[in-house]
């Protein structure tokens, strides 16, 4: 888009609805941009990540901010829902993958140094008992 009028949005769409935008304003005073999404399984909430290394859930229907998350001492990278949409799992360039509650924003858990590099990616398993994380691999001489 060449005059930007949808940066830091995301396009929300359904097979049955015609397609929308949402304004991403996690944190409007301070600029940052957004890192990472996720949208919960039932679809009413997305989790965000940005460069100020807040987390953020918003309604997918409003746009607006349920709550927020702070623990991270560098971007998030990637950020993922619990199946049953309870837990969000969070990744870092602070080596570090952290479980938050999804309606309080509360951090349940912290592994510290998971990976020796930035974690890129978590997924939750089917039961929402376990996670698996990637990071990037250091290269050897």
């Amino acid at each position: 888009n060449k005059n930007n009028k949808n940066k830091n949005s995301v396009l929300k769409s359904t097979y049955d609805s015609r397609p929308t935008y949402l304004k991403l304003n996690c944190n409007p005073s301070s600029g940052t941009t957004q890192r990472c999404l996720a949208i919960s399984n039932d679809g009413n909430y997305m989790c965000v990540g940005s460069n100020d290394w807040s987390l953020s859930v918003l309604s997918t229907q409003t746009g607006q901010i349920c709550c927020q998350m702070n623990g991270h001492s560098l971007p998030p990278l990637c950020v993922c829902f619990s199946p049953d949409g309870n837990l969000i799992c969070s990744g870092s360039e602070d080596q570090t993958i952290r479980v938050w509650d999804a309606f309080t924003g509360q951090s349940l858990h912290v592994f510290y140094n998971a990976h020796r590099r930035a974690i890129s990616s978590l997924v939750f398993g089917s039961l929402s008992t376990s996670s698996s994380s990637i990071s990037s691999s250091s290269s050897s001489s």
